[in-house]
């Protein structure tokens, strides 16, 4: 830019507006700034893949890498603190919030992990408090289906409701672990810069008894629903967590995961169908107002609410299905970029081979 900007056919004015080395070193380090809430607002707003399970984790390492920011750039310190306090306002309304801890807890790859690692242990034992009480919501639900169900048309759990099993994880999962593994490789890069050693961002006692969200456990309810939910749990929590570093569909997407599982742990699949569709952010559900805008015209005033439903989910089922021909490539990456092409075939293209070759 500057060797273009320095030729004489531009005025001096023109020149003057070619930006200083300490300017560019300035933009430079704002956008490494802004690159750190991008790189987490970029994984959560996935409209395809569960993303709350992810949110609490994610949102506390980037208040970590803030801090570390504004410690190792002080000119954009106040930004940091700015962006760390509106933070520090959202995780605390979080952490009192029971689906988050939910959400986690049926994460496969994290189960009560990460909350034994980060939570005070009161706060584990009131996380698991609220699975057991949702759990048992959903037991008192099905006990109830069962019998109010006549025994000559019972019907299998399986028969019906099956869902459309897959061998492998989709394109947006696979592109949310990318983007995880991206946001790991900014963090390590922050912490190798970073010369003040932080600890890692707690929820120390910050959660509420949440007796308002889920009804608590009553004495009219089954002893028996009791041990079938603490037996359910204790089986889940002895399979251990999966291995979020491998390649395995169920480690890559929970959906999947569920699918396998669903007559193996038959309260806890209700729990996840309750909590997996809960997005951590409203990106999809403004995107999805926003096409509503361009179905519900002036011309089409008369439309009903069925039919206004069947159009938005139609449009995108055909967005979603679009042509592509990337899908189901067996060659890797590595794989094309090796050009082994026979001598002849070069000749006939008029590529001239050197005698070294």
């Amino acid at each position: 830019m500057k060797l273009v900007l320095q030729k004489p056919v531009y005025s001096e004015a023109e020149q003057a507006l070619l930006l200083t080395d300490s300017q560019i070193k300035r933009l430079t380090k704002i956008a490494a700034f802004l690159e750190i809430p991008h790189s987490v607002q970029e994984i959560i707003s996935a409209e395809k893949t569960p993303t709350l399970m992810i949110a609490l984790p994610m949102y506390e390492e980037l208040l970590l890498m803030l801090k570390q920011f504004g410690g190792t750039n002080p000119e954009l310190s106040d930004a940091a603190d700015v962006a760390t306090q509106k933070l520090d306002e959202y995780l605390s309304k979080a952490r009192k919030n029971c689906i988050y801890a939910l959400a986690m807890v049926i994460n496969p790859t994290m189960k009560f992990r990460w909350l034994e690692e980060n939570w005070e242990p009161s706060d584990v034992t009131k996380a698991k408090k609220w699975l057991t009480d949702t759990m048992m919501e959903f037991r008192k639900a099905m006990r109830t289906e069962d019998e109010q169900r006549p025994s000559e048309t019972q019907i299998p759990a399986h028969v019906g409701t099956s869902v459309v099993q897959r061998s492998t994880a989709n394109h947006a999962s696979l592109a949310q672990k990318s983007g995880c593994e991206r946001f790991k490789s900014l963090r390590q890069e922050l912490s190798a810069a970073s010369t003040d050693s932080m600890s890692s961002a707690s929820s120390s006692s910050a959660l509420s008894d949440s007796s308002a969200q889920i009804a608590t456990l009553t004495e009219e309810q089954p002893v028996e629903d009791l041990k079938i939910v603490e037996d359910e749990l204790n089986r889940y929590l002895d399979e251990g967590v999966l291995d979020d570093e491998s390649n395995d569909a169920e480690a890559i997407d929970p959906v999947i995961y569920w699918e396998r599982k669903r007559s193996v742990y038959k309260t806890l699949f209700r729990v996840a169908l309750d909590i997996l569709p809960s997005q951590a952010s409203a990106v999809p559900s403004e995107q999805v107002f926003s096409s509503a805008k361009e179905t519900d015209t002036i011309r089409r005033a008369n439309l009903g609410e069925t039919m206004m439903e069947v159009l938005q989910i139609m449009k995108f089922n055909l967005k979603s299905e679009r042509l592509d021909f990337n899908n189901d490539w067996v060659a890797t990456e590595e794989e094309l970029r090796v050009i082994d092409l026979d001598a002849s075939v070069m000749t006939h293209f008029g590529f001239t081979l050197s005698s070294t070759g």
